[in-house]
C-alpha cells in the first residue's frame, strides 16, 4: 500500500539527494522538501499507530494495549524509530532562521 509506495519514493529519493545535495548552502530549500515532510509524517504516524493493532505471537492474538506494546516494544519499534528520524522537519525548522 502507501507503506511500501514511500519506502520505493525514499529509496529512489535519498541517494539522489545525498549525491547532488550534500554541499548546498544550509539555507538552500530542497526541492522535495514538503514531499519528505509529508512521508516523515507518514512513518511517524505509522509507529503510533502500531501500538493500537492487534498483533500475534505464538498462534495467539493479541489485542490488549499493553501486550501489544511489549510486543511491539521487544521487536519492530526500535527499527521503526530509528529508521524515521524526521530530517525533514528539522530542515524546515532551520530554514526559519535564513533571511
Amino acid at each position: 500500500g502507501i507503506s511500501a509506495f514511500f519506502l520505493i519514493y525514499s529509496a529512489l529519493v535519498t541517494p539522489v539527494l545525498v549525491g547532488f545535495f550534500w554541499n548546498v548552502d544550509p539555507c538552500y530549500r530542497m526541492p522535495t522538501l514538503e514531499i519528505d515532510m509529508a512521508v516523515d509524517g507518514f512513518f511517524i504516524a505509522e509507529i503510533l499507530v502500531n501500538f493500537a493493532i492487534a498483533t500475534h505471537l505464538q498462534n495467539t492474538v493479541v489485542d490488549t494495549p499493553w501486550g501489544v506494546a511489549k510486543i511491539y516494544l521487544s521487536g519492530g519499534f526500535w527499527f521503526d524509530i530509528g529508521t524515521s528520524m524526521p530530517v525533514s522537519f528539522i530542515e524546515h525548522a532551520s530554514l526559519a532562521s535564513c533571511v
